[in-house]
């Protein structure tokens, strides 16, 4: 009874494919679960839910295609929602909360937009767990799916231009880049398409390519910290010019072989003003720069803000709320 007396607070999980999201915070999307108690390394996180105990790790295993089939979304959602709670109120050991839960789905997937909702609610309106040894009472109070990338837009001052002249919307995560315009105030249905390329595929090439000439040069390991930090960055720390050289070759290919998929399934993207969003951006934007076949400079923007959905799926709600509000006033 008392949970249902507090004010509901709005808590957006961008549910990604290497990482999840929060208005505050990102975490790699990837878990080991148990039967039996786990023991948790340094930075790793543990849930109880459900009988079951959860271990966040940072090595990603694989991505799933569909993140229904299991409940480890949800229960990267539960660390998720607890993260932003203990983030208000960090000296609290047990939580009792009302939650608006607002996630979303590619463009491309938002014809299972009903099923994603479904498999949130189906965990039951009063959920109850352990997380990093504190007590989570948490309230449902309603679950909200919105579209990635057109969230993500939300935080930027662009949307009545975005909304009145339309673009071309590029997110890039780590398994997929997912492309759709925008038109007439929406997005057109019939643009939305996604490739199979992402930042871990581009990581990937690279580590293969590193270890051929390092069998020939014998200039040793490079790890992923590396390569990410060197291209997101540009912090070359103790890397051989011959080194970066390999990195920026396979990366150069990799993006402009993706760019043009890109461009050969909109043609228009020229005279389009282009929003680049997602975790990819701050390894491809370098690349992506020196590519003159997209809009010009002044029409490129980039959304570099991993968590950008994450809040955008808040201000989704918030307006969601407000049309419910006014339907029902005028009911």
């Amino acid at each position: 009874m008392y949970m249902k007396t507090l004010e509901a607070k709005i808590i957006g999980v961008d549910n990604g494919n290497t990482e999840t999201k929060t208005r505050h915070f990102n975490f790699t999307s990837a878990l080991t679960s148990s039967e039996y108690p786990l023991h948790a390394e340094a930075n790793e996180m543990l849930l109880k839910w459900n009988g079951k105990y959860y271990r966040q790790e940072e090595n990603l295993k694989d991505m799933k295609e569909d993140k229904t089939k299991d409940d480890d979304t949800y229960a990267l959602t539960l660390m998720a929602i607890a993260k932003e709670l203990m983030y208000d109120e960090p000296n609290r050991n047990e939580y009792f909360s009302t939650v608006r839960l607002a996630v979303g789905l590619p463009p491309q997937h938002m014809t299972r937009k009903d099923m994603f909702k479904e498999y949130f609610e189906s965990k039951g309106n009063i959920i109850s767990y352990e997380f990093n040894g504190k007590k989570f009472n948490i309230a449902i109070a309603g679950v909200g799916v919105f579209s990635q990338g057109i969230a993500a837009l939300f935080t930027t001052n662009d949307m009545v231009s975005i909304l009145e002249d339309g673009a071309c919307l590029i997110d890039i995560g780590g398994g997929t880049t997912d492309v759709a315009l925008i038109r007439n105030g929406k997005i057109d249905r019939s643009s939305v398409f996604t490739i199979p390329k992402g930042t871990l595929n581009l990581v990937s090439d690279i580590n293969s390519r590193l270890q051929e000439a390092n069998a020939e040069r014998n200039f040793g390991q490079i790890d992923t910290f590396t390569i990410n930090n060197y291209l997101s960055k540009g912090k070359t720390g103790a890397l051989s010019q011959e080194v970066r050289g390999i990195i920026d070759d396979v990366s150069r290919t990799y993006v402009n072989d993706l760019l043009t998929e890109i461009i050969s399934k909109v043609p228009t993207i020229k005279n389009t003003a282009n929003y680049f969003i997602g975790g990819g951006i701050k390894l491809f934007r370098r690349f992506i720069e020196e590519d003159d076949r997209f809009a010009d400079k002044e029409f490129r923007h980039y959304i570099d803000d991993t968590k950008a959905n994450a809040k955008g799926y808040e201000q989704l709600m918030i307006r969601h709320m407000s049309k419910e509000s006014s339907s029902a006033a005028t009911a």
